[in-house]
């Protein structure tokens, strides 16, 4: 800091540069001070911009990763779709799976962009809340039902703890698609194992224990597995079909209502994401 005081001290023009300060981040501004065209010296400005910096950073990955994420299913239905347009392709057996894995893509495509979209207006911090008092155990129960044939396919079990009756107010709505994304992604990773949901509510505090028996996350991914489009080394990749943003959106959600949501994991044994919404 003096170095840059006393060199833009001595200068007699205006000038404007970035620099970095131990962790922050500065605009810096030297305006020349004048009377009767006699320099006395320079008004320095510090402007700390290290949150827009951040900010803007953060904006360009999300740009990046969103393209990314978009151009795989793009290029693969394309590819597709080319050696379907060849006139000397008659082979009808490829054309049945291509044309099934055309509609597999386009489901991906799809899931992908209203995702991006809910993203968007999540990071805007405007998210409006409509509450209702509803019981946990029928939301617990319907999304369940939802994925039933997943679950059979891939020899899943499941089960639901807590009081039927119990009531909470919160966003249904939202609430519902907390639950949704969180079975989504214990069904990506608990293949012919386990899936437990543990619910109760004491001294003013709704806790939910939702549960699975399968990979388990690694230490390192841990702290990074509410990041969007985080890929960690416990295969939360493409060919489980989902968009990288489920747990992200899960994860704000659960913040609109004043909450929190943790994640424990070992390695081989399973995880447990731990929801606490306090009534206010």
């Amino acid at each position: 800091v003096k170095t840059i005081l006393k060199t833009e001290y001595s200068h007699e023009k205006f000038s404007a540069f970035d620099a970095i300060i131990g962790e922050t981040r500065y605009q810096i501004s030297s305006v020349p001070i004048t009377s009767d065209i006699r320099y006395f010296g320079s008004l320095i400005l510090f402007q700390d911009v290290t949150q827009f910096m951040e900010g803007e950073r953060m904006q360009q990955r999300f740009i990046a990763d969103a393209s990314h994420e978009l151009k795989t299913p793009i290029a693969a239905i394309k590819g597709m779709i080319e050696i379907l347009r060849r006139p000397d392709f008659k082979d009808l057996e490829t054309q049945t799976a291509f044309l099934s894995q055309i509609e597999k893509e386009n489901r991906r495509l799809e899931s992908l962009v209203n995702d991006l979209i809910q993203m968007s207006r999540l990071s805007s911090g405007k998210i409006i809340l409509q509450k209702t008092v509803f019981k946990v155990y029928d939301v617990l129960f319907s999304c369940f039902q939802s994925v039933l044939g997943q679950l059979s396919a891939q020899q899943i079990t499941w089960a639901i703890e807590g009081d039927h009756h119990l009531e909470i107010y919160a966003d249904a709505m939202k609430f519902t698609q907390i639950i949704q994304n969180l079975l989504n992604n214990a069904i990506s990773h608990s293949q012919g194992k386990s899936i437990h949901a543990r619910y109760e509510q004491a001294d003013g505090t709704f806790t939910l224990w939702f549960s699975d028996t399968g990979n388990g996350i690694a230490p390192d991914d841990l702290n990074h597995i509410f990041e969007r489009f985080y890929r960690g080394s416990f295969s939360r990749n493409r060919q489980s079909g989902g968009s990288g943003l489920g747990l992200a959106i899960t994860k704000q959600l659960v913040e609109a209502h004043q909450g929190t949501i943790d994640v424990e994991s070992t390695l081989g044994k399973g995880t447990t994401f731990v929801l606490k919404l306090t009534e206010n």
